[in-house]
């Protein structure tokens, strides 16, 4: 009778460490399926994640080109009007062994020349001008292009 019940109870503590050993197993096995889909979702998360910035990486690329090409247009547009700045320099620039004059010269030829003085004073400040706001306009594009720093 006594090996009966201490059968009995060796019997209930096995089951006892049973039950104990199947709601742990129950536990970690609840707990892995939380985690595989915590997993999943964070793995579709990234995917998402990846395409976006994929997407911006197109879109920067695109943006890089175009910018590119303006520049490009840019500095052609500038090339030719510095050679046709230079060429028109060349154009007005004073005869050899000649000095160039200040503005008081072509004023007091003007005043003996008379009006076809005036006219031709007239053409070389107009085109000074010219030439100094084809300058700033260069200088302007090139600061748009490149802002400063500081």
């Amino acid at each position: 009778m006594v090996d009966k019940n201490l059968l009995e109870l060796r019997i209930k503590k096995l089951r006892d460490e049973l039950h104990r050993q199947a709601g742990e197993v129950l536990t970690q096995e609840k707990r892995r399926l939380q985690l595989e889909t915590a997993m999943k979702e964070r793995r579709l998360e990234i995917d998402v994640h990846i395409k976006m910035l994929v997407a911006q990486l197109r879109n920067a690329e695109e943006q890089r080109r175009e910018t590119n090409i303006q520049l490009q247009e840019l500095i052609t547009k500038i090339e030719r009007l510095m050679k046709r700045y230079e060429s028109l320099i060349v154009v007005m620039a004073p005869p050899e062994g000649e000095e160039e004059h200040s503005q008081a010269y072509y004023v007091i030829r003007v005043s003996l020349e008379g009006v076809d003085g005036l006219k031709f004073l007239k053409c070389n400040l107009a085109w000074r001008l010219h030439c100094m706001e084809i300058t700033l306009y260069c200088n302007e594009q090139i600061e748009q292009m490149m802002p400063l720093d500081h």
